[in-house]
């Protein structure tokens, strides 16, 4: 995926878990799209929320 989709990832996945925080799966696709756009602190904090 080119860098504009990680980054329109990233933005949907902060959608979903606006509406629903409890939802594993886009905490996990948010930390990879993170970790895609070499944010890897971030990302890793995510993960630690699954």
């Amino acid at each position: 995926m080119k860098k504009e989709q990680w980054i329109d990832a990233e933005v949907s996945f902060r959608k979903a878990l606006d509406l629903e925080p409890d939802y594993p799966h886009a905490w996990m696709g948010l930390a990879v799209a993170l970790q895609r756009l070499e944010r890897f602190a971030e990302a890793h904090e995510h993960t630690r929320v699954c």
